[in-house]
């Protein structure tokens, strides 16, 4: 039987408040999606959600930046997502940004970003958010006939729980979607070098969302590059408080320890980097490297 329902991809920490709003939209117009809530990362959430992928012929994956930064880490549950909705030959739906890059295909899932970058991205620009998703609904969502499995019925009460609270969700408003969007205007002037302009924009997305740990490791690079490494230590920690998980944080206020010569502290969070992202391409052997270095420094 053709179904258009949908399975919502994304990450929290970058683009949570877009997948919110993809996910009320959908569901006010009618169209089943299940919203991957990423707060349970036990065994058996992990089975309940590749059923999920399983039983619907969509996949619509988030793309905000920072979306792809975890895909070299083990384990992740984003990765193990698009590897199943590849495996099971999904058809990938990907909704990005205008912020996001697309060369984060290539550097943090190499093996898939021609088979991802193969299916029509739509673009979501904030200020035309619900027109762009009239346009998904119409003309990319429309119901398919291709082979489905069916959810086991002991599924159910999980997923009922977990769902009720997303369900009965205040509708996302525009404020929070802007929190996004001032992250990513913050990144794209730091990666121009105007750090004062990404700070500013950092802290207006920390305005909006205090718990954007994202935004904090932002505002922290900017502050780092411009020499003011207390605030960029503080910056770094304050993200990790929010995402006791987040590599690059860990990467990133390694670094601040060292040029503050706290060298045992820096190897420790360096060591810290490596365990949650050790295949990645460019910063694991820096920070191997750096590992080496700071500990003939202390011996």
């Amino acid at each position: 039987m053709p179904s258009n329902a949908i399975f919502i991809s994304y990450r929290r920490s970058a683009g949570g408040m877009t997948a919110l709003a993809v996910f009320q939209d959908m569901r006010a117009n009618g169209i089943d999606a299940f919203y991957d809530i990423e707060s349970i990362p036990s065994g058996k959430w992990l089975e309940v959600i590749l059923r999920q992928i399983a039983a619907r012929p969509y996949f619509v994956l988030i793309l905000t930046p920072g979306t792809l930064d975890r895909c070299a880490e083990n384990g992740d549950m984003l990765r193990k997502e698009i590897d199943e909705a590849i495996r099971l030959k999904r058809v990938i739906v990907p909704l990005y940004t205008p912020e996001f890059k697309w060369d984060d295909l290539k550097r943090f899932a190499p093996d898939v970003a021609d088979e991802i970058s193969g299916f029509n991205g739509i673009e979501m620009p904030h200020r035309f958010f619900k027109y762009a998703l009239m346009d998904v609904r119409e003309r990319y969502l429309q119901p398919i006939d291709i082979p489905l499995a069916p959810v086991p019925a002991t599924d159910n009460p999980i997923i009922d729980e977990k769902m009720m609270g997303v369900v009965s969700a205040s509708d996302v408003i525009a404020k929070q979607l802007t929190a996004e969007e001032y992250y990513g205007l913050a990144e794209k002037k730091w990666r121009n070098k105007d750090y004062d302009g990404a700070i500013t924009d950092a802290n207006n997305a920390l305005s909006i969302d205090p718990n954007f740990a994202r935004a904090y490791n932002g505002r922290g690079s900017a502050y780092r590059d411009q020499g003011n490494y207390d605030q960029a230590l503080l910056d770094f920690s304050a993200a990790l408080q929010l995402d006791a998980k987040y590599a690059y944080a860990y990467y990133n206020r390694g670094t601040i320890y060292a040029l503050k010569n706290d060298y045992s502290r820096a190897i420790l969070d360096k060591e810290a980097f490596l365990q949650l992202s050790p295949n990645d391409p460019t910063y694991s052997p820096r920070a191997l490297k750096d590992i080496q270095n700071w500990r003939k420094l202390i011996e």
